[in-house]
């Protein structure tokens, strides 16, 4: 990265901080896999849980949303009506908007192109499980192992300024020249296969990543996770401002369920909490 074509590493267990805590380490995951087990454990602790359904619009009254309209499985319109909604919908949220226009960072204004590969190389143990980014003269590529042994799998992606994309045919030749430029990632790829196993078996594009909210609130509804914002996939942190924003909202639900707080207050507090989670985005 930058000048020198030497690698060099940044471990969780050098942070000291971390390492006290115990936390000298990190997973990569299988989103798939992942979300899974955290929905399975939510049906377990007593949610009701609906599959397969999709969120068509809000229901509001008096400036508080109470509702949502949705398609059930069979495509038929139905409605949920609840005291409080929380959106987890992700970056294509159909509810996001509630809150004020997403505000998308001037400086990550980027396309992403990834796909992913079975039984590519590794680094030597012990950086076997690594993350590997490497730069090229308009952008950087990524190499994330997500999973050893037998066809192993790997997400591998490219990175380029949205304003550069226009030169490139379409988006596979994009994704195979920015590759080539990006040696180290190559030579992990050699003798590599694109998966034929969906949903890896995508080349999969994302735009105009970075942004955020002003408020990650109003009355009824809170957004967390990717509906609420997304910083970067350098820095890996998509997971943790899900998780961490759930837990805020969580925490504010509670204290007005408790009649501890009233609701703006507490969730003003949750929407100071997620700005500053989420301020690398203006970094």
């Amino acid at each position: 990265w930058g000048k020198s074509q030497e690698p060099w590493a940044i471990g969780f267990s050098q942070v000291d901080y971390l390492a006290n805590l115990g936390a000298d380490y990190a997973f990569q995951v299988e989103r798939s896999k992942f979300d899974k087990i955290l929905l399975d454990n939510a049906k377990k602790v007593g949610v009701s849980v609906l599959t397969s359904c999709k969120v068509k619009k809000s229901i509001s009254d008096k400036g508080r949303v109470y509702g949502v309209v949705y398609d059930d499985p069979n495509g038929v319109e139905q409605i949920a009506q609840a005291r409080f909604i929380v959106d987890a919908t992700g970056h294509k949220s159909p509810l996001n908007h509630l809150a004020g226009p997403r505000r998308y960072s001037d400086f990550f204004r980027n396309i992403a192109i990834f796909t992913y590969f079975e039984n590519a190389g590794r680094l030597a143990a012990p950086n076997q499980g690594d993350i590997i980014n490497e730069a090229f003269n308009n952008g950087w590529g990524w190499f994330i192992p997500l999973r050893h042994g037998t066809r192993s799998l790997t997400s591998v992606g490219v990175v380029i300024d949205q304003n550069q994309y226009g030169q490139y045919l379409d988006k596979e030749t994009c994704f195979q020249e920015g590759l080539a430029q990006c040696p180290k990632l190559s030579e992990l790829l050699d003798g590599a296969v694109r998966s034929t196993i969906s949903p890896y078996d995508e080349l999969r594009i994302r735009k105009d990543w970075s942004y955020s909210h002003d408020q990650f609130w109003l009355p009824g509804l809170a957004l967390i996770g990717d509906s609420a914002c997304f910083v970067d996939p350098a820095l890996s942190s998509g997971v943790h401002l899900a998780t961490y924003g759930g837990m805020l909202a969580a925490r504010s639900l509670n204290t007005v369920f408790a009649n501890e707080m009233d609701e703006p207050t507490a969730f003003s507090i949750f929407t100071s909490s997620s700005v500053t989670t989420a301020s690398p985005a203006e970094s």
